[in-house]
């Protein structure tokens, strides 16, 4: 699991309305895909972080001062599911399930995720996972596969 420092930016409870179902949801949901086919993220015991960071570089000066040039902010999102079926097709509010996450884990390739904004619009972000963020836990065997699962993913 990667690290960071704490910041106090935005945390968001699980959303408890949206769209039921298809692909690419309503404006109160995230989606992630291939941009263009974006596919509506679960919302249900969901926890999501948001975190700004200032990518830069520093130079101290002959005189002792120093010098930070920003380069960019970077975001991160941490995304926190305490219960999250295995298959879509089990997942209550046809939201993408733990298999269809873990492909996009493992394709390691750019992917757009929309996110919703007060004003019931959404922001397209270029993403890719964070290596090695991806921690899960089986919490059900039958009738079908449950999962806690944490993952996240950074702005390229």
């Amino acid at each position: 699991m990667s690290s960071y420092p704490a910041f106090p930016n935005r945390t968001f409870p699980g959303f408890t309305g949206g769209s039921t179902g298809g692909s690419g949801g309503t404006a109160s949901d995230y989606a992630l895909g291939a941009a263009g086919s974006e596919t509506k993220m679960s919302a249900i015991e969901r926890r999501i972080e948001e975190v700004q960071e200032q990518v830069g570089a520093e130079m101290r000066l002959a005189g002792g001062a120093l010098m930070q040039d920003l380069t960019a902010t970077k975001r991160r999102w941490r995304f926190r599911y305490a219960w999250l079926a295995a298959d879509t097709d089990n997942v209550e509010d046809s939201g993408l399930g733990r298999d269809d996450l873990q492909a996009l884990y493992a394709a390691g390739s750019s992917l757009n995720l929309k996110e919703p904004l007060e004003d019931g619009t959404r922001d397209n972000h270029t993403v890719r996972f964070v290596h090695g963020s991806w921690v899960e836990r089986r919490i059900q065997a039958a009738p079908h596969w449950i999962y806690e699962l944490e993952f996240e993913l950074v702005e390229v």
